[in-house]
Formats: structure tokens, C-alpha cells, sequence
């Protein structure tokens, strides 16, 4: 991708080749279609677009995640912040189509664990972050921080224990 772009900077061929290459991620021929997620992929591409809006748009949503306390929108709200940045930004369909592109992409491939914790949901069962971080294979100690520091941890804990004094 980056080779692309510096040897047709004026041209989206390079918005092609990442696409092409978080397909090839996602459904690979050689392993029967059966591949990763594609946010190595993604954010590989968008380092080379923008880096100053992976940087933007991860860092606010995680400080979106962190004050809401909600493990999946620290996660992925800088890869949906991406599209408005993009627009913004450049102006050009191209860029917007190719977030738009990425994103639907990997939606689709998240399929399976949204389907489950959607389930979870709708049966009444609230995972705490740490339970959803080992669930979507985040590992355990970023929940474990969400469950103690983010904000809604911390205004919990006050309530909680405003309550006991009384």
C-alpha cells in the first residue's frame, strides 16, 4: 500500500490495495476463506492514509470508552470515528468509501461474537469488562482496568459507598 501511494500519489490505487489486502486478511484462499478480524490490516492501512488520525480518533475513543466504561466502545470507536475524520478531512469519496468499505468488512466478520454477546444481553446477563475482554480475546487486564478505573467504576463506587454511610 504504501509503495502504491508513493508511486501514484495523485490516484486511490493505494485505497485499493489496502482493501484488497484486509480481504485477503479476512478470507484468505489458503486457509478455506477462514482468516482474521482485519484490524491489523486496517490500522496498517490507515497509518500509511492518516496517521495523525489514527492517533486522533483512537486516542478520543478511548477516553469515550474509559468515561462510559464500556470495554467495546473503547475498543472500536476509533475505527467509526474514522469516517467523519476521513470526510472532514479529505473531502473525497474515495477515502470515505474506503473507511465505509473497511468498516462494513470488518463488521461482518465480527459477526459471530456480537451475535453471542448480543445473546448474553437479551438473557438478561451483563458481563462485567473483564468477562467481555476475555470473551473477545483482549485479554483480561484491560476489562479488569475498565471495571475498576473508568468513570462509571469510580461514580459506582462512590454511590456504593455514599450509600453504606448512610
Amino acid at each position: 500500500m504504501l509503495i502504491m501511494k508513493l508511486l501514484f500519489p495523485d490516484k486511490p490505487y493505494f485505497l485499493i490495495a489496502g482493501a484488497s489486502g484486509h480481504i485477503g486478511h479476512d478470507w484468505p484462499l489458503y486457509h478455506k476463506f477462514k482468516g482474521g478480524r482485519g484490524e491489523s490490516p486496517i490500522y496498517g492501512a490507515l497509518l500509511v492514509i492518516d496517521p495523525l488520525g489514527v492517533l486522533v480518533t483512537n486516542v478520543t475513543g478511548m477516553a469515550l470508552g474509559m468515561i462510559i466504561g464500556n470495554l467495546l466502545i473503547f475498543r472500536w470507536a476509533g475505527l467509526i470515528l474514522m469516517i467523519p475524520w476521513f470526510w472532514i478531512r479529505t473531502q473525497s469519496w474515495y477515502y470515505l468509501s474506503y473507511i465505509v468499505f473497511v468498516n462494513a468488512v470488518y463488521w461482518i466478520t465480527m459477526r459471530p461474537e456480537l451475535g453471542q454477546y448480543f445473546e448474553y444481553r437479551k438473557k438478561g446477563i451483563n458481563p462485567s469488562q473483564e468477562a467481555l475482554a476475555d470473551f473477545l480475546g483482549m485479554g483480561k487486564g484491560l476489562g479488569r482496568m475498565m471495571d475498576r478505573f473508568s468513570l462509571s467504576a469510580l461514580f459506582t463506587k462512590l454511590h456504593g459507598k455514599t450509600r453504606e454511610q448512610k
